[in-house]
């Protein structure tokens, strides 16, 4: 299970890395991985952070995921 978040402090509140927080942050969605069928690189280029991205596709849908940075982008 892949899960994202708005954010890097919300990541770390829902795995309970912030313990001054009573209350948790649950994630925006999940990505079953064990439903991916193949991976690619997405071949637009004007994406958040580095502007690249790989495609998961699903039986439901396509995933777009962006690494922070270009340099990120292996």
């Amino acid at each position: 299970m892949l899960y994202y978040f708005k954010n890097a402090k919300d990541a770390a509140i829902h795995f309970g890395r912030d313990q001054n927080r009573q209350t948790a942050i649950q994630p925006r969605g999940q990505i079953d991985l064990s439903t991916v069928r193949s991976l690619k690189v997405c071949p637009r280029r004007n994406l958040p952070g580095g502007g690249r991205g790989i495609e998961l596709h699903t039986p439901d849908r396509t995933w777009i995921v962006c690494p922070a940075s270009e340099k990120k982008f292996i």
